[in-house]
């Protein structure tokens, strides 16, 4: 076990508590404390439910002493993204408006966990409404990266990725419909797994964009991403964007290896604005999967169908048309749905927020028709790419490591929109993508690699994010703040 309880695995933990080593009890009172001592600095939480905490691991505890077992995540202590519902606690969406927004009931993903026995520490700071890559555009403030404080967490789940970097909770829950898991995990060295649209249900869930929203987590490890995705994975006949799968547990296949898998590297797009030590770092990991007997190949990607959105992705300053096509449908469905609160609470969204919302709500009907079938035939291509040629891309999660709050606060986002350019695609495809750390730039920032693949293939990307993880040391690593005040 590590120095304090708060810097283990799930997978550690749960072990530790199933051998006595380690009760529900101490180990959220490690966590809480952690919370107390770190947090007014990192800002990760929006709500910290002390005293709901303390009760829920208590009963976790008299639960496991009496023999009964709910899994990995019993009496596990998990964050929560401040969009999704948990009953009589409100979901504020990261908005000022929305601060007595009490909830009725769990969301669906909420409900998984507390019947798998998890702590709930409370509702973690988010990018306001999650459109947006930074978390500095939060009404409860910006969200601070544990590795260096002056830094970006990433967004929108940057509360979830620095507060689990941070040991502020074990897991915690995320939503990605851009990258809004993958990023905060790249730039906080966690594992953040995006899976295939419809596998987790966002029932209970403030939605950005209905259709292209996906439920994901933020963990240490693969294994405790493996483990979280099987507690909270299922169909949900109430949320009509879920998708009937089999029931799988995705980590009893993570020890399969990588032989003879058959890993692309694009040669176009994802390295373009990738720095020299993140291409680097990612080249490397490349070796250390073929060391362990992938197949690793250079393969062009086609994003051809995404050229016609160009000139919108310009204006936003990228260059390309996957993130015109992106915000287009993002920006689009956002407007749907924030229409219920535009006309009386226009001004009280922060002003960045306003500005994306006002400048959404000129798209016009056929071009959101049109960018979604455009979108069609890029997931066509991706899914022919990923059957012909590959069955996984490897490229960096952010091109970039953090870059400093002041920098966005004082308008200049150009780095941060850039890290929103990789991650898109998978979200406009559907497909099952994963975050994990593969090293350090030389201000000792994170560096996320990413693997994507068709849909469906979540196994074999928890198994070849795990082979990878396994062979390195990255993972591994605490931010200073943990050393420095335990």
């Amino acid at each position: 076990m590590s120095e304090s309880p708060a810097d283990l695995t799930v997978v550690e933990a749960a072990a530790a508590i199933r051998t006595r080593q380690l009760s529900p009890t101490e180990l959220t009172e490690a966590v809480l404390a952690r919370i107390e001592t770190l947090d007014p600095e990192i800002n990760a939480y929006i709500t910290v439910l002390y005293d709901e905490a303390r009760e829920m691991a208590r009963a976790a505890q008299d639960e496991i002493a009496a023999g009964q077992d709910r899994g990995p995540f019993h009496g596990i202590p998990v964050g929560l993204k401040d969009l999704v519902d948990l009953q009589g606690v409100p979901t504020t969406g990261g908005t000022s408006f929305l601060r007595d927004n009490v909830a009725a009931e769990d969301g669906y993903l909420v409900g998984r966990l507390r019947e798998a026995g998890a702590v709930f520490t409370g509702k973690l700071n988010m990018h306001e409404i999650a459109f947006g890559t930074d978390n500095v555009v939060s009404a409860y403030g910006p969200c601070r990266n544990p590795w260096a404080t002056d830094r970006i967490p990433g967004g929108s789940s940057g509360g979830s990725g620095a507060a689990v970097a941070a040991g502020m909770c074990l897991a915690a829950t995320g939503s990605d419909s851009g990258g809004s898991v993958r990023m905060p995990a790249s730039l906080c060295g966690v594992v953040g797994f995006k899976p295939t649209y419809g596998l987790i249900s966002t029932r209970g869930m403030i939605p950005l964009s209905w259709t292209l929203d996906h439920a994901g987590v933020l963990c240490r490890t693969v294994e405790d991403a493996a483990a979280m995705t099987t507690a909270i994975a299922g169909y949900d006949e109430r949320d009509p964007w879920s998708q009937p799968s089999p029931s799988v547990d995705y980590a009893a296949g993570l020890a399969g290896g990588v032989a003879g898998l058959r890993v692309g590297i694009p040669a176009n797009h994802f390295f373009d604005h990738a720095s020299t030590e993140v291409a680097a770092a990612v080249n490397e990991a490349a070796r250390v999967l073929a060391g362990l007997g992938a197949d690793v190949r250079e393969v062009s990607v086609d994003l051809s169908a995404a050229d016609p959105y160009k000139p919108l992705a310009a204006s936003l300053g990228f260059e390309q048309g996957t993130a015109g096509m992106l915000r287009l449908l993002i920006g689009s469905e956002a407007v749907a749905y924030h229409r219920r609160y535009l006309p009386q609470h226009h001004d009280d969204y922060q002003p960045q927020t306003t500005a994306k919302l006002d400048a959404s709500a000129k798209f016009m009907a056929a071009d959101y028709a049109a960018g979604q079938q455009a979108r069609a035939e890029l997931t066509r291509a991706l899914e022919r790419l990923l059957t012909d040629e590959a069955d996984l891309l490897l490229a960096p999660a952010t091109p970039v490591t953090a870059m400093p709050i002041a920098e966005i606060e004082s308008g200049g986002t150009a780095r941060s929109l850039v890290t929103n350019l990789n991650t898109a695609v998978f979200n406009l495809t559907g497909q099952p993508s994963i975050s994990i750390p593969c090293g350090f730039d030389g201000d000792g920032l994170p560096i996320g690699l990413m693997l994507s693949g068709p849909r469906w293939s979540e196994e074999t990307v928890l198994r070849a994010a795990h082979a990878y993880e396994q062979a390195t040391e990255w993972h591994r690593r605490r931010p200073p703040p943990v050393a420095d005040k335990g």
